[in-house]
């Protein structure tokens, strides 16, 4: 080799090394650079995650106390209703024992009302004839003696009632009725009869001479022939009643039983 060709090598060696050298240097730096890149990338998306997962802790945690709140409403509400549902098993127990105290008291009246009527039927005959036709109307109200009715209480006290107003009326003053009456003899006759109430009455016909007077039994009214001076003064007793005759103290046949 020659000088000039050996020189020339000289400046060509130190180009090539630094050839061979920088290319492995410059592949280093390029991936640095990239993995700096996804590195800040990776960086930036972990802050923004984060972010977002304070906002959603946040929205959790108020989520959180909203059901909280809802389960303590919730809580309270159910224990209302435990309570209301208590309260209304004792106003149903309440109503319950009402019902039955009122059936109690209702049977315990039904039988006052049929023992009552019971009572009236024993009345009709002491009664007399033109007040039981009288009272006709009322007693067809009565339900049949001994049979299931279904009439109400109410009903049949009312009627109860109107009964015996009536008999206390007729009961407790005088009363002069017209009658066809069947004397001894068999003979019907025409004739006006004073009522003491239901204790006595006396009868006698327009001409005063058929006369008589009766009293209330158990079994109905007895009647006897007034005779002579017992027979005019029962008439006059019918007069006076009438005003036919002026007032005046009158004594007449009573038998006391």
């Amino acid at each position: 080799m020659n000088l000039a060709n050996a020189g020339r090598v000289a400046k060509i060696l130190p180009i090539l090394t630094c050839c061979l050298f920088a290319t492995p240097v410059r592949a280093d730096v390029e991936r640095a650079r990239s993995a700096f890149a996804e590195w800040a990338q990776i960086k930036s998306r972990i802050a923004q995650e984060k972010s977002e997962w304070t906002r959603e802790q946040a929205l959790l945690a108020d989520t959180l106390e909203t059901a909280k709140a809802e389960l303590v409403a919730l809580d309270r509400r159910i224990d209302e209703i435990k309570n209301s549902s208590t309260q209304a098993d004792g106003k149903r127990a309440e109503l319950n024992t009402g019902i039955e105290e009122a059936k109690a008291a209702s049977e315990a009246l039904a039988q006052i009302v049929t023992q009552s009527e019971a009572e009236v039927r024993s009345l009709l005959p002491m009664l007399p004839a033109p007040l039981v036709a009288e009272l006709q109307p009322l007693l067809s109200r009565l339900p049949a003696e001994g049979a299931r009715t279904s009439i109400p209480i109410s009903q049949r006290l009312q009627t109860l009632a109107a009964l015996l107003a009536q008999i206390e009326k007729f009961g407790s003053g005088l009363s002069l009725l017209s009658e066809i009456r069947t004397l001894a003899d068999g003979e019907a006759r025409e004739v006006k009869t004073l009522y003491f109430g239901m204790g006595a009455a006396f009868f006698a016909d327009a001409s005063g001479t058929v006369a008589g007077y009766g009293s209330a039994t158990p079994s109905g009214w007895e009647w006897k022939a007034a005779e002579g001076d017992a027979a005019v003064r029962i008439a006059d007793a019918i007069a006076i009643h009438e005003s036919t005759k002026p007032p005046a103290f009158v004594s007449l046949p009573v038998e006391i039983r």
